[in-house]
């Protein structure tokens, strides 16, 4: 028979073991030692050392089992609950409209990857939110401050056509004097109103741009002109450095000269 044990003689032999050794010398096998006793005096003898080893491999086994059980919730765990977990609660704080919070997970696998791009959303929707509660605030302001500049144009023009009504003037040159005052405020008047308007195409999203050819030095000169007389009666000095550059621009004429108009007058006042 085969060498080792044998299972086929104790189907044949119930509660009989049998195991074979081969004998070899010089290489080869010379004889055969054959060991046949019953199950229990093999398990209580020679078979003993088997046992035990059988016992140690199961042991072995069971650790083996365990340890890895034990890694894989340790992978699990920090590599794929802790990331969902961090997600969760920034989507969370996100839904609250909180985006001041940082994703930290950052290890090179793909939850990491997804974070990473996680963490690149939320930063420009903060970058987002932040230039449209800029614009908000400046626009409020900007309101707020044409509105409250409507009352005094308006409150002059009421003043001087109701001393118009009552015959204040006592001559046609104090007259002319009311009219003037009254175009002036007027034209003021209508000018705070087209900002008005504009704030309101600038929050619709339509500003229409005209382009047109014109030379510098006219353009320039002309509304500085203008406002020469008006920084005079608020005390203030308005000159040029030098003479304005005689080129051509592509520009929104009425754009420009409007630009240009607030910033002399923010500077006049």
């Amino acid at each position: 028979s085969m060498a080792g044990y044998d299972p086929e003689f104790e189907r044949e032999n119930p509660g009989v073991y049998k195991h074979t050794y081969p004998i070899a010398e010089d290489g080869s096998q010379v004889a055969t030692d054959i060991i046949i006793k019953s199950t229990r005096e093999f398990r209580n003898g020679l078979g003993g050392t088997y046992e035990t080893y059988e016992r140690i491999s199961v042991l072995l086994g069971g650790l083996t089992l365990v340890l890895t059980a034990l890694f894989s919730l340790f992978y699990v765990s920090r590599c794929i609950l802790a990331p969902l977990k961090e997600l969760n609660h920034g989507l969370e704080l996100m839904g609250e409209g909180n985006l001041d919070f940082e994703i930290t997970y950052s290890r090179k696998d793909e939850f990491g990857a997804f974070c990473r791009a996680f963490e690149t959303m939320r930063e420009k929707l903060k970058e987002s939110l932040e230039q449209q509660n800029a614009y908000e605030v400046s626009r409020k302001e900007a309101l707020a401050e044409i509105t409250h500049e409507l009352r005094t144009p308006l409150s002059l023009i009421l003043a001087y056509v109701e001393g118009l009504e009552v015959g204040i003037t006592r001559d046609e040159e104090q007259f002319k004097r009311y009219l003037a005052v009254i175009k002036s405020k007027a034209t003021a008047l209508n000018r705070l109103i087209g900002d008005l308007l504009l704030v309101t195409q600038l929050d619709l999203g339509r500003f229409p741009m005209v382009l047109h050819s014109v030379r510098s030095r006219k353009f320039l000169s002309d509304i500085f002109e203008q406002f020469v007389l008006q920084c005079e009666e608020a005390n203030v000095e308005l000159k040029l450095p030098s003479e304005i550059p005689e080129v051509t621009l592509e520009i929104d004429e009425d754009r420009i000269r409007q630009v240009l108009e607030n910033l002399i007058q923010n500077a006049c006042k």
